[in-house]
């Protein structure tokens, strides 16, 4: 699926939340592939998260697990690869926020055409409108109920 990626994690420190919405801040954006692999230096089977940006090499987290998901938007956490000064690689601790690109283009025609239309106080009315139906049909049976007891 294509998504926003932003890393937020530095060699294993947390980014403080207030620097992950700056402008500033660097979003990666490419095909993101959830797969099981087997890693050579593991010697076990794991589950990888890919980032691919076109043709180039992209981003992998080792042992990825979904923390939270909600309206297009979720985070993934695991571990990421990163060669040091010496050239040996270390794992460090690394979480990523995704959002789905083109999370509107999932939405019906009809939920988006209605969002556009609706404002808050018609939105309001409609919920009012629907609430008060619901409390009629509700006192509608209730008095049903009550008439056949009473025959009973």
């Amino acid at each position: 699926m294509k998504v926003r990626m932003v890393m937020m994690r530095k060699l294993g420190l947390e980014i403080p939340r207030r620097m992950l919405s700056d402008r500033y801040t660097v979003t990666y954006r490419g095909m993101l592939t959830i797969m099981d692999v087997t890693d050579q230096g593991l010697r076990r089977p794991v589950k990888v998260a890919r980032l691919t940006q076109g043709a180039r090499d992209g981003y992998e987290l080792i042992d990825p697990h979904i923390l939270w998901a909600n309206d297009g938007r979720f985070t993934l956490s695991g571990f990421e690869r990163v060669r040091n000064d010496a050239g040996e690689l270390v794992s460090y601790d690394q979480s990523w926020l995704c959002s789905i690109e083109n999370y509107a283009d999932n939405v019906s025609d009809e939920e988006v055409g209605f969002r556009k239309t609706m404002g808050e106080g018609t939105l309001f009315y409609l919920t009012y409108v629907a609430f008060f139906n619901l409390l009629q049909s509700v006192y509608f049976v209730g008095r049903q109920i009550a008439s056949m007891v009473k025959i009973f």
